[in-house]
């Protein structure tokens, strides 16, 4: 028993010494103590405020309306056909709600280039989207992120490259 009692109490010294040690050899308080860094104050992105803005990063983006429909053709021109991009259209679908809430239909179309079996290069539809006033009439507008924007469409389309 006292050989356990003096084995602890070497090791409880042994602490206290390198404790002491470690304080002796480690960084001093004006060193600890730095000026603090200067926090770089950056824009927070905007909003879009227009449907133009919403899909400026497209290589085209055609903006139509006639009687109240809006008609909405976006074409990348690189083959980008993933869920991220579809999803995002959805969200820009949301947005295009938001922005404009009067139309009366709205139909969205995403084309990129597909390349067949044969590696021809055809710049196709990926995405039709199309919402009728029927189904924009029952949309809650002060609660567009509870809307679920595939499931409210008249008519969506997914080319098979573009589904899950």
């Amino acid at each position: 028993m006292k050989w356990i009692l003096g084995v602890i109490g070497v090791i409880c010294i042994l602490g206290v010494v390198a404790g002491f040690i470690i304080d002796k050899l480690g960084p001093t308080i004006e060193e600890e103590v730095a000026p603090p860094a200067e926090i770089e104050e950056t824009e927070t992105p905007s909003a879009p405020q227009t449907i133009e803005e919403l899909f400026s990063d497209a290589d085209n983006a055609e903006i139509s309306e006639d009687n109240g429909e809006l008609k909405v053709v976006v074409t990348y021109s690189e083959y980008i056909t993933d869920k991220g991009l579809r999803d995002n259209m959805y969200e820009r679908i949301r947005t295009t709600l938001g922005l404009r809430p009067e139309i009366a239909a709205l139909t969205s179309l995403v084309k990129v280039p597909l390349k067949d079996a044969a590696g021809n290069v055809e710049e196709n539809v990926v995405m039709s989207y199309q919402l009728y006033e029927e189904n924009l009439t029952e949309i809650n507008y002060d609660n567009l992120d509870g809307v679920d924007i595939p499931a409210i469409a008249n008519i969506l389309y997914l080319h098979p490259s573009f589904k899950d």
